[in-house]
């Protein structure tokens, strides 16, 4: 092209024409197309067209792909039986022969033809398997029940205060509820002179889960007359006693406790922790 053509403005515009894509030689599938039909329409078999139509070329041919690619399968010879008996039966017969001639050798005998480590040997494994098989009670047993035995003979019955005080606290602590220990504790919740050991005795005794009328009567006398310490650690303590949910509901002094509790409840001070406790104790005794 000359080059004052391809310098002016006013030259028209070169536009390129590809060549156009040729068709494919296999269309897809499809209903539309009026000379070939594949797979076969449902029409075709009530009113079939007079003019038949070529069914349409796959894609993939597969020819005789399922016949050419079929495998054999080899079965495992089977063995004939043998003669004779069986394993299982062999083993028997060994055993019932073993137990013969155990039973026909005196017991001296065959004490005297074991050697000495054996029978040693024999005798701790009985040991060892009757220590597995005889029951232990972790409350009852170890360094945590003579630790109880102590508090409630020697401590329990100290002339000091303080001892009888810490003594009452901590076998709510240890947490058991052995007679001994609940008979020793409702003693010193009556009888003490101290009120200190008397509201610790009471707290003890939730602690190991006994929830009686007189119990409930010394919680609610230090509920009712404590301050906010003494009622956040009557609630706390009562959370964590035992068997909280399943406190009778029939006694006396439980209609009173929850009175008292849903009364602390209706405190309208968001940041109050009394409500907030009683509240969640009032769901641990299952109230409504």
């Amino acid at each position: 092209m000359p080059k004052r053509l391809l310098n002016n403005r006013k030259s028209p515009p070169i536009v390129y024409y590809p060549k156009p894509i040729p068709p494919p030689d296999v269309l897809p599938l499809t209903r539309t197309t009026r000379g070939k039909e594949y797979p076969r329409l449902a029409e075709t078999f009530t009113d079939p067209d007079p003019v038949k139509r070529k069914p349409a070329v796959r894609v993939c041919d597969q020819g005789k792909l399922a016949q050419e690619t079929r495998l054999t399968l080899y079965k495992e010879k089977v063995k004939g039986r043998r003669k004779g008996p069986s394993t299982t039966e062999k083993k028997f017969r060994l055993m019932l022969q073993q137990e013969q001639s155990i039973v026909s050798t005196p017991k001296s005998d065959r004490a005297r033809s074991r050697p000495l480590v054996v029978r040693m040997d024999t005798k701790m494994s009985q040991a060892s398997s009757w220590n597995k098989l005889k029951p232990k009670s972790q409350e009852y047993a170890g360094l945590k029940w003579e630790r109880v035995k102590t508090i409630v003979h020697n401590n329990l019955t100290s002339e000091r205060t303080d001892e009888r005080v810490d003594a009452t606290k901590h076998l709510g602590l240890l947490r058991c509820g052995d007679a001994t220990v609940i008979y020793a504790l409702k003693e010193r919740m009556k009888l003490d002179e101290e009120q200190r050991v008397r509201y610790e005795a009471a707290k003890s005794l939730i602690l190991v889960g006994w929830w009686e009328d007189e119990v409930i009567q010394v919680i609610l006398k230090y509920l009712v007359i404590g301050n906010t310490e003494v009622r956040l650690d009557l609630i706390s303590t009562m959370i964590d006693g035992k068997n909280v949910q399943y406190v009778n509901k029939s006694i006396n002094t439980f209609p009173e406790l929850v009175k008292v509790l849903s009364h602390f409840c209706c405190n309208p001070d968001p940041d109050d922790q009394i409500s907030f406790e009683a509240s969640v104790l009032l769901g641990r005794l299952c109230v409504r």
